[in-house]
C-alpha cells in the first residue's frame, strides 16, 4: 500500500487568509482501490485559537472515510474509488466558502457523488447555519424564488414537467449553501429532487435578488 501525506498548493489567497492544500493518496498493492483526498488549511488568521479550531475541523471532515472505504477493506474482486476534493467559492474578510466535493464508485453502472458548501465564519471559528444567512420566515420566498429560477432555466411552467421529482421546493435549516463573491448558491444533490441523469441541481442567487431576505450582518458583502 502506498501512502502520501503532503502540502501539494496553495490555491487562494485574498485578504491576508491563505488556503493549503493537503493531499493524502492511497493505492492497494493491485491497484484496484484508490482513495485520493485534498483538505483545506487555513493561515493569516489574528486569532490562533479560531485557527486552530477551523483547521482541525476542516481535517476531521475531509479525511474521516468511512470504515467501508478504508483501502484494507479492498481486495481484487472489489474495485473502489474514492476521491475527495475542494473549490473555494469565496475568500473574504470574515468569510470563507469551501465547496466539499466527493465521488465514490464501489461496483455498479454509475459513482456517486455530491457537494456541499462549508461556510465559516473567520473571526469566531464557527460554520455559518442558514438562518443566520436568512430568517426562517423567509425560507418559503426564497423557495418560491428558486422555483422561478429552475422554471425559468428549463423553459416550463411546471418543473415535473422538466424531470424534477415535485413542483415545489423545499427549504429547511439544513439546506446545502455556499457564497460566492456576488451570490448565494443553493445546492440539490443527485436524486434530491430530480434523476441522477440531470445531475447536481445549483441555483445561484444575487445578493441584490435576496437582499430584503439577508440578515443584516451578511447585506455587506455584496456592497
Amino acid at each position: 500500500m502506498m501512502k502520501s501525506l503532503y502540502p501539494s498548493t496553495i490555491d487562494f489567497q485574498s485578504d491576508s487568509l491563505i488556503i493549503t492544500t493537503f493531499t493524502i493518496n492511497q493505492v492497494s498493492p493491485d491497484s484496484q482501490c484508490t482513495i485520493s483526498i485534498e483538505y483545506p488549511q487555513i493561515s493569516g488568521m489574528k486569532d490562533s485559537l479560531s485557527s486552530q479550531k477551523i483547521n482541525e475541523y476542516l481535517k476531521d471532515v475531509f479525511t474521516n472515510i468511512p470504515e467501508f472505504y478504508e483501502i484494507e477493506n479492498c481486495d481484487s474482486t472489489n474495485a473502489l474509488i474514492y476521491e475527495v476534493s475542494y473549490t473555494t467559492s469565496l475568500n473574504s474578510d470574515g468569510f470563507i466558502s469551501l465547496i466539499f466535493n466527493y465521488y465514490e464508485y464501489s461496483g455498479g453502472a454509475h459513482g456517486n457523488y455530491s457537494s456541499f458548501g462549508i461556510n465559516i465564519n473567520t473571526h469566531t471559528g464557527n460554520l455559518i447555519s442558514l438562518e443566520e444567512v436568512i430568517d426562517e420566515k423567509y425560507f418559503p420566498d426564497l423557495a418560491l424564488l428558486i422555483e422561478k429560477k429552475l422554471k425559468d432555466k428549463y423553459n416550463v411552467n411546471n418543473l415535473t414537467d422538466a424531470g424534477f421529482f415535485e413542483d415545489k421546493i423545499t427549504i429547511d435549516l439544513e439546506r446545502n449553501f455556499y457564497f460566492t463573491p456576488h451570490s448565494m448558491v443553493i445546492g440539490f444533490d443527485p436524486y434530491e429532487i430530480a434523476p441522477y441523469s440531470m445531475g447536481m441541481i445549483e441555483v445561484e442567487l444575487l445578493f441584490s435578488e435576496i437582499e430584503r431576505f439577508l440578515e443584516a450582518s451578511f447585506r455587506f458583502i455584496h456592497n
